[in-house]
């Protein structure tokens, strides 16, 4: 059917609503017909050109395309990003936990946002395993330790005993400067391997504590008259500083002078040419006592500065490894701690803190 039998066929219908055609003039347009009630031969006819309607619904058509797959790119791009951002720190925690079966001591990234407080956690994790651990490891070389204690004690200790004593008597017959000199090193080598003894059995049966109230000045100066020999042997000065009105503690006080010559023996063994041991007592605070011992000896090997409290290690040639094992016990025993850090310029400052004992009275 033509455009215009359409026409012919909408207006024989009388009042019927106006007929709207499109594209039947020369240029794409819309005419609406329309025939007059009043005037049945008269017909109006309304004609609307549709070519600049026409190009800005195209335009906008286009526009609209245009943007949806500029902003489907821009989603893409910033999705990948996202999830780029995110994935590879996850990767590299991922990465960092088969690693870290290899190398327990490393740890992972930490940073501000969620995957670093993740990887903060896991270092805290990997930094209480590495604690018990060294603690386990601590714990079997003090079993160890027990265990060769009581061996020695059963078949060394008695025999031992039988040579020093005949060896002293030996001495004493011997008339010969040069054959007392060495029997007395016989002795000194004989002295040393009791020293050992001793420090294993304490180690195996450390035994309850005796405390009593002490004046911590008074026992510190009686551990150094008890090495002053060695140390005025070894050429070494003693410079004391004592704080006075220092309050009483709770001590052992025996216990506690030997862990104290156990520090000094170590301090007179890294001064192998001479030199000067500073011993001081101060006052950390209201409830809190410290004794400084500082030598300008050799120095801590640095390899093996965070294990000097382990059993068996030793950087002396006829070192045990168990003197200072036996003083942190010790001092951990009457609820102290001590440490042992490098000074500058050379030697090794050892401090040992005491709380004070509130119902102790000196």
């Amino acid at each position: 059917m033509t455009a215009s039998e359409a026409t012919r066929r909408a207006l024989s219908a009388g009042d019927a609503p106006p007929l709207v055609l499109e594209n039947v003039c020369v240029a794409p347009c819309y005419v609406a017909y329309r025939r007059l009630r009043l005037r049945a031969d008269t017909v109006v006819a309304v004609v609307a050109v549709t070519t600049d309607l026409t190009a800005a619904t195209h335009a906008v058509t286009r526009t609209i395309a245009i943007a949806a797959i500029l902003s489907l790119l821009v989603m893409m791009v910033v999705s990948q990003l996202v999830v780029r951002q995110v994935s590879a720190p996850l990767d590299a925690l991922l990465r960092f936990t088969h690693e870290v079966s290899v190398d327990v001591h490393r740890r992972a990234p930490a940073g501000d946002d969620e995957i670093g407080h993740l990887g903060r956690a896991f270092n805290e994790m990997l930094d209480r395993l590495e604690r018990s651990q060294d603690a386990l490891v601590r714990s079997e070389k003090l079993g160890l330790a027990g265990l060769i204690a009581a061996r020695i004690a059963h078949d060394i200790r008695n025999p031992l005993s039988s040579i020093k004593m005949q060896t002293q008597l030996l001495q004493a017959r011997l008339a010969d400067r040069e054959d007392q000199a060495m029997v007395a090193a016989m002795l000194h080598d004989i002295a040393t391997v009791e020293a050992v003894i001793r420090d294993l059995l304490e180690l195996a049966r450390p035994g309850a504590l005796k405390l009593q109230a002490a004046s911590l000045n008074d026992v510190v100066s009686e551990a150094l008259q008890q090495t002053a020999p060695q140390l005025t042997y070894r050429k070494i000065r003693v410079a004391t500083d004592f704080a006075p009105g220092l309050p009483a503690v709770a001590l052992d006080a025996e216990r506690f002078k030997q862990a104290l010559r156990n520090v000094i023996a170590n301090a007179a063994d890294a001064m192998v040419a001479g030199g000067t041991l500073e011993v001081r007592t101060r006052r950390l605070d209201a409830s809190t006592l410290a004794i400084d011992l500082c030598d300008d000896g050799v120095g801590i090997d640095p390899a093996i500065i965070n294990h000097v409290f382990d059993p068996f290690v030793s950087t002396k040639r006829d070192g045990v490894g168990l003197g200072l094992v036996n003083t942190k016990a010790v001092v951990e025993s009457h609820g102290g701690a001590i440490q042992l850090a490098r000074r500058e310029g050379g030697g090794t400052r050892a401090t040992i803190s005491l709380r004070v004992d509130e119902h102790a009275h000196g």
